[in-house]
């Protein structure tokens, strides 16, 4: 795919998961990989939010 070197096992492997859930929630390695910007700014809005 040459969007990046990781592959479903390590990040299933990684966040603890089974790689039937990552599939079950994104349905692809590209649908998972589309979704992490959203989630990294969702992240940094808590984080800010925090900090006020």
């Amino acid at each position: 795919m040459g969007r990046s070197p990781a592959d479903i096992p390590a990040v299933a492997a990684d966040a603890e998961v089974s790689t039937g859930l990552i599939h079950r929630y994104f349905g692809s390695k590209a649908a998972l990989f589309d979704a992490v910007p959203g989630a990294t700014r969702s992240v940094q809005t808590v984080q800010d939010d925090l900090r006020d």
